[in-house]
């Protein structure tokens, strides 16, 4: 079976909670028919994972971390990408997401015919049959302000495009840290101001449960925000959106 030139960087993170997602996740990759090098970084479950791993039919690496946080993992598994590949694409994964038939061949195929350094794709929740949010059906080249509805598992990274020493997440965010989101948007963020474009094509690249948020508008929930925009645009520019989006939120309870 012809697999193509191209090498497929996978990174999962989990902390070893959810072994049946986790399962599915690897059969998904393993019926790609892609050359792929799956990188895991556990938190947890480490010996129950890797047993797991040990029936896997890809290469894998399985990097055992004592700490927490989703974006201190995978700083640590961009650390142990190898370089003995020249044609290498990178993609953030879950342990509770899987990929349709076909799908990485198909992103890998998208993001050399535009010639993109990154492509944002959609993910969908196959058992509900729905969208998390709504996706343009137009390709296009993304604005900051698309940024921000940005998930890690919809991202493509070209590493022949970008060096993957500018591909690190700010590890005062993200899930396991007191601001547990917005790590993946302020990379994208960070790489489009260094004059990265990035592309969005609509083709879904993965399954993904869509989880309703049972939100608490509380005292804690607006300094998070408040915080993330900060994390996210800089004091001033932050601050402003920060009370665009207080406004919103006032108005939408009218």
């Amino acid at each position: 079976m012809d697999r193509g030139s191209i090498k497929y960087i996978v990174i999962l993170c989990t902390t070893g909670s959810k072994l049946d997602d986790l399962l599915i996740n690897i059969n998904s990759l393993e019926n790609q028919e892609v050359d792929i090098d799956l990188i895991v970084v556990t938190q947890g479950n480490h010996d129950a994972v890797e047993r797991m791993l040990q029936n896997c039919k890809i290469h894998y690496k399985h990097i055992y971390d004592n700490g927490t946080g989703l974006s201190r993992a995978r700083n640590i598994a961009l650390k142990n990408i190898g370089s003995e590949h020249k044609d290498r694409l990178l993609i953030f994964s879950d342990d509770d997401n899987w990929y349709p038939a076909g799908s990485l061949k198909e992103a890998g195929s998208v993001l050399r015919k535009n010639n993109s350094p990154i492509c944002i794709f959609q993910y969908f929740d196959e058992k509900r049959g729905q969208y998390p949010k709504q996706y343009s059906q137009k390709p296009h080249f993304i604005s900051y302000l698309d940024i921000l509805h940005i998930s890690s598992i919809e991202i493509v990274i070209d590493l022949n495009k970008v060096d993957k020493e500018l591909i690190q997440f700010n590890e005062e965010l993200g899930v396991g840290t007191k601001i547990p989101s917005g790590e993946e948007n302020e990379l994208i963020i960070r790489l489009k101001k260094q004059g990265f474009k990035i592309y969005y094509y609509p083709f879904i690249i993965s399954y993904h449960p869509y989880k309703t948020k049972n939100t608490k508008f509380n005292e804690a929930y607006f300094i998070e925000k408040k915080q993330l925009f900060k994390a996210l645009y800089g004091e001033i520019i932050g601050t402003v959106l920060y009370t665009v989006f207080l406004l919103k939120k006032k108005l939408s309870k009218r």
